[in-house]
């Protein structure tokens, strides 16, 4: 029977490839048992782990992969560099930590450190500095996205076709409005103007509204204006009201942008 070898880092290691130590585990054999045998029946093995090694008589070093009904299954005889032996009904079979338990260890922690390297990116003094500058850059890795309210001009108002909205399942406390943008399909007008703000549950987060977003004259945009106000909570609704707008303008419709970053942690 072969024995499980190290699996780091191809994949990750378990009980059957590291194995189990205890303390006072053992038994006698309840028969007698030849050199080549690969079942070995004991008197209880029920301390035993489901596998692992054993010695029989402090001599023979056996590796078996499980156990039935008090006996030893897919025993390897003669592992870890032992001879091979008959024994008796009543030798002394006992769960003792062996050259290759040990040396597996010594593999699997072999295998980390390769792993590892002494300093992955080349740039820090130790792998704990590396993971750490790691752990620090992905605290503060965010993704974009955008809220966007569509609306319509009318000659006598405007109104706003939808309602932006934060769905209760994002973690709202991660995310921050950057900024608020104003388009328009054509320019106002010359001597023309419209300014619009922007709301969440009803209340504006332009509390200094003069920097609402705006826009005069031959222009058709206001871009990157930044609240005063750029936290959101679970279900946030957006709205948007248009508070400045004179008559006989040239756009009729146009879109108010919130932009906002989530981050990732």
């Amino acid at each position: 029977m072969s024995i499980t070898p190290v699996q780091y880092p191809g994949t990750l290691d378990a009980d059957i490839s590291l194995f189990i130590a205890a303390n006072n585990v053992g038994s006698t054999l309840s028969a007698d048992i030849t050199d080549v045998q690969t079942t070995i029946g004991l008197i209880d093995a029920s301390a035993f782990p489901a596998s692992g090694f054993v010695s029989i008589k402090d001599s023979e070093i056996v590796h078996y992969t499980s156990i039935a009904t008090n006996t030893l299954q897919g025993c390897t005889r003669g592992a870890d560099g032992t001879t091979k032996a008959s024994a008796s009904l009543g030798d002394a079979v006992d769960l003792n930590v062996t050259a290759i338990m040990h040396n597996r260890l010594k593999d699997a922690l072999i295998a980390v450190e390769t792993e590892l390297g002494t300093d992955p990116a080349g740039s820090e003094a130790t792998v704990k500095a590396r993971l750490l500058a790691i752990e620090a850059g992905v605290a503060t890795s965010y993704v974009r996205g955008a809220i966007v309210l569509p609306f319509y001009l009318t000659t006598t108002g405007s109104s706003v076709s939808i309602i932006g909205h934060i769905p209760h399942t994002i973690v709202a406390s991660k995310i921050v409005i950057e900024s608020c943008d104003l388009v328009l399909d054509a320019a106002i007008g010359v001597g023309k103007t419209i300014t619009v703000d922007v709301n969440k549950a009803g209340v504006t987060i332009f509390t200094t509204q003069g920097l609402r977003p705006s826009i005069t004259g031959a222009t058709y945009q206001s871009l990157g204006n930044v609240p005063d106000i750029v936290t959101v909570t679970a279900d946030s609704d957006f709205t948007a009201d248009v508070d400045i707008l004179t008559s006989a303008f040239s756009a009729t419709q146009g879109v108010i942008t919130i932009n906002v970053k989530q981050y990732l942690t």
